[in-house]
């Protein structure tokens, strides 16, 4: 993670399994008739210049990586969605330890060719 995040706050969650939080999060908004809309953010060149939706910034913050939620027809500022605890699915750390404990592998493969599968 870049360290820029770091100053969002001392402490970060982290989701350990993100299926199981967008199933109870389209489980929350299916039983409040919420209508939204849910996709990383794409990063804009600087120069841009055009009008920004709720999904587009401008490149100089591409180092937040930034998934959004976006609730349509309703007040217009901030909702609250419940959906319960997920202290089942998250870890919560200091945010300088994330990058000491978290590791992403990549494997190679072929292209075209679909990767080994358990």
């Amino acid at each position: 993670m870049d360290k820029r995040n770091f100053r969002f706050g001392e402490h970060a969650l982290l989701l350990i399994n993100p299926g199981e939080f967008m199933r109870r999060v389209e489980s929350s908004l299916k039983s409040q008739r919420i209508f939204a809309n849910a996709d990383l953010v794409e990063y804009l060149d600087d120069k841009y210049t055009g009008k920004l939706g709720p999904f587009k910034k401008l490149r100089r913050f591409a180092y937040q990586s930034e998934w959004r939620l976006v609730c349509y027809n309703g007040p217009g500022g901030p909702r609250e969605i419940r959906i319960g605890s997920i202290q089942d699915i998250s870890v919560i750390m200091r945010s300088d330890d994330v990058n000491k404990e978290i590791t992403v592998d990549f494997e190679d493969f072929e292209q075209g060719a679909e990767p080994d599968r358990p």
